[in-house]
């Protein structure tokens, strides 16, 4: 029954207060709508969905976990137990879907929310029972032991003090504390410590309900936090809009803060550079990129950010900027990922793109391909061609063609059948085709008219710019 039919049915629990009846459907609407979004949660029989909005904005499973494995303090061979020191804050939970995945990677996890519902929601959920699970925690030693009872198959880790049994069919054991805070990012970090990761999503519309897209007009600010927000964290990962401009993002990160750090570096012990430093000690200023030290002088440090743009079944959902500290002269790069097939991953630099040739074939060969929205998004348009040997049909036209297949390639591929200049080079028993325009003077709507053309079927019609002039292909796609 869905929870339209169910909302009708009020006269049959009259039992219920009616806050009791809209907290009601609110969860079987939570768990409706969520339960491919979210497979472990839909799993867990007591747990708690906030309103519709917070469902839709919050991240889907696959892309949290995602955001897991780019932890990089903790980017540690399977099986091997978490540091028991470790620790994270997401300092806009939101729902926490984000914050329950990434919490698996740590050993003590801040969750930070404004809004009193959801911290409610979350409090709960961060400390639900589900499937015979337990957890207990002693503070006073840093024991941490976590036990899923009824196992047929488990593995034990044990090192330290830290000791899990873990169910390797299921994913819903946790062995990690998190605390839940009704606060706000910035009153949050006035009194906060260090932590191996910050986690923030900042949220996109202004007072008036309206989008957002550049950094500073987030909520919080992203842009002034960011010297804050690495003065605390050892990494920072933000989470930012899709329809973000990548290069105006980068160029805001890298100069709104100290690009670098100076680490003098002085061969004598503590308390003989005590005795002659004096007044001349001085703590650092500005934003802390990273301290570190070198047996050969003075070294410079610079706050890099790495870019993962994140697509779903071609569809862009997120983009992860990730800071990086280390002293490593290696350029920033940019993935482009989409989660249904990791295995086709994009990974390239700025320098890449800028400095790879452009290769145009003046006519379309047997086969054409559209890249991967990921890589769209990303602005790979030159290289991703040169990588796959592919040549582009025109410099604005992100479409590229070549004459024998390529089964690997990241994104859409067709077969050429034909080059169509008006309907009657059509067949004539065509009556309906997927129909797309790229860099080309008509719509697909403008396009379907012209050629009468209902939309659907197998066969595809594709509008393009090619060597300057508008041009239509009739095309088979390959799957």
């Amino acid at each position: 029954m869905s929870v339209q039919d169910l909302a009708l049915q009020r006269d049959k629990y009259r039992h219920l207060t009616d806050e009791e009846w809209r907290w009601f459907l609110q969860q079987v609407e939570g768990r409706e709508r969520t339960a491919d979004k979210l497979p472990t949660f839909a799993q867990i029989e007591d747990w708690w969905y906030p309103v519709r909005l917070s469902c839709e904005q919050c991240s889907s499973e696959l892309a949290a976990r995602y955001k897991a494995s780019l932890v990089e303090s903790q980017k540690v061979p399977s099986g091997t137990p978490i540091n028991v020191e470790s620790c994270m804050v997401d300092l806009t939970g939101g729902y926490g879907v984000d914050t329950y995945f990434l919490s698996e990677r740590f050993a003590h996890t801040d969750y930070v929310e404004q809004n009193e519902e959801l911290c409610r929601i979350a409090e709960h959920n961060f400390n639900v029972q589900s499937d015979n699970v337990r957890c207990t925690f002693n503070v006073q030693s840093d024991n941490v032991r976590c036990t899923k009872v009824n196992v047929q198959h488990n593995f034990n880790v044990q090192s330290d003090n830290v000791r899990c049994t873990f169910n390797v069919q299921s994913d819903n054991v946790r062995c990690t504390k998190v605390n839940v805070h009704h606060s706000s990012a910035e009153e949050f970090l006035e009194t906060a410590g260090e932590y191996d990761l910050i986690f923030l999503d900042p949220a996109r519309r202004d007072s008036h309900g309206g989008k957002v897209f550049r950094l500073e007009d987030c909520t919080p600010n992203v842009v002034e936090l960011l010297p804050t927000l690495l003065r605390h964290g050892k990494q920072v990962m933000l989470k930012l809009s899709p329809m973000l401009d990548l290069t105006q993002a980068i160029n805001k990160l890298q100069s709104d803060n100290v690009q670098c750090t100076k680490v003098s570096v002085h061969n004598t012990s503590a308390e003989e550079f005590l005795k002659t430093a004096g007044d001349n000690v001085q703590s650092d200023k500005g934003t802390k990129d990273q301290e570190l030290q070198s047996d050969k002088g003075t070294k410079y440090q610079v706050t890099k950010w790495d870019v993962h743009v994140v697509a779903i079944k071609n569809e862009v959902k997120e983009v992860l900027v990730v800071s990086r500290l280390s002293l490593e002269d290696r350029p920033q790069t940019i993935t482009c990922i989409d989660l249904v097939e990791p295995e086709k991953a994009f990974v390239f630099t700025k320098e890449q793109e800028t400095n790879c040739p452009l290769a145009i074939n003046p006519s379309p060969l047997a086969f054409i391909y559209e890249p991967s929205a990921a890589i769209l998004k990303a602005g790979a348009y030159k290289l991703v061609g040169a990588r796959y040997g592919l040549q582009k049909l025109d410099v604005n036209t992100h479409l590229y063609c070549s004459e024998r297949l390529v089964t690997d390639f990241p994104g859409r591929k067709w077969k050429i059948e034909q080059v169509v200049r008006d309907r009657k080079d059509l067949p004539a028993e065509l009556k309906q085709a997927n129909v797309l325009t790229r860099n080309y003077p008509m719509t697909p709507e403008q396009l379907k008219k012209k050629l009468h053309l209902r939309d659907g079927g197998t066969a595809y019609l594709i509008g393009a710019r090619i060597q300057g002039k508008p041009t239509v292909l009739r095309a088979t796609l390959i799957p």
